[in-house]
């Protein structure tokens, strides 16, 4: 069996946190359909963002665990060791839950510029914590923030 399909079934399995996976950050689409995030096995996954009408959705992916759906989740990102703490909003992903956060687009960039000018974020939230390196997010996220006219 090839590694790459080793990996991919150890992460789907929950072996190892998603971001042990992640290379760097990618922007995929056009204009407001713009999403950008971290990439695992080329995929966009683990932490993403995306346009909506009132400014950006936020969301973290996962291996299939399940949330409490009626209440907020803490999830802190710590870009180069200076943390936010944000209340998120466990949904239906793809596998398991995604916790989603929607954010006014002027609540959103200070994160988003922080993220494309760090080195590493670490992601701790109900689901696990786990590092994503940041190689690529100036880009992504610049090209999300001209696609949702930040």
């Amino acid at each position: 069996m090839p590694i790459r399909s080793i990996a991919t079934l150890a992460l789907l399995c929950g072996f190892f946190p998603s971001g042990a996976l992640a290379q760097s950050w990618r922007a995929q689409g056009e204009g407001s359909a713009v999403v950008a995030g971290s990439l695992i096995e080329g995929e966009l996954a683990g932490l993403r963002f995306s346009c909506t009408p009132q400014g950006v959705e936020t969301r973290l992916t996962h291996n299939g665990a399940t949330f409490d759906r009626q209440r907020e989740h803490s999830v802190v990102l710590s870009v180069d060791g200076a943390a936010r703490v944000l209340s998120m909003r466990a949904v239906p992903g793809q596998a398991g839950d995604d916790f989603v956060r929607r954010d006014a687009a002027e609540a959103a960039v200070p994160l988003l510029r922080a993220l494309a000018a760090g080195r590493e974020v670490e992601v701790s939230a109900p689901s696990g914590r786990y590092s994503l390196p940041l190689a690529g997010s100036a880009r992504a996220l610049s090209a999300l923030e001209a696609g949702c006219a930040l």
